[in-house]
């Protein structure tokens, strides 16, 4: 990818759907959703970008399942790998190549990194009190 590739005010702005999908393995299927609704929205797909939004729901949902049983979530985010994120990497490689504008990952990775501390303090939490019983 050139400079001469990319328009600034007409190509896309996206997080790399490749590094994303492989962002959401640590960081679960809901932090791989809402970026991914978010590149939707900015390729101009409000249809996709409301899937995405039901997966983010979705993957809620799995949370405490996929945090009890480490085999449920690995099956869950192929699945949300296969289903939901191969279809926008297809997407931006067949529309858009490797000619588009990336996105910083600085903040959505930190905020990944919180909500991981955040569910792996909880999960300590939870650990201690049921150890007193």
């Amino acid at each position: 990818m050139s400079d001469a590739d990319i328009d600034d005010d007409h190509t896309p702005m996206l997080w790399d759907p490749d590094l994303l999908g492989f962002a959401a393995l640590p960081f679960t299927p809901i932090f791989g959703s809402v970026l991914l609704g978010r590149n939707w929205q900015e390729l101009g797909e409000a249809g996709e970008a409301k899937i995405a939004k039901r997966w983010m729901i979705v993957s809620l949902l799995m949370l405490i399942p996929c945090l009890a049983m480490p085999a449920v979530y690995i099956a869950y985010y192929v699945a949300w790998y296969f289903i939901a994120m191969r279809k926008q990497i297809a997407y931006v490689k067949y529309r858009h190549g490797g000619a588009y504008r990336r996105r910083f990952w600085a903040m959505p990775l930190f905020f990944g990194l919180l909500v991981f501390v955040a569910i792996a303090a909880g999960i300590a939490v939870v650990a201690v009190k049921l150890g007193h019983h």
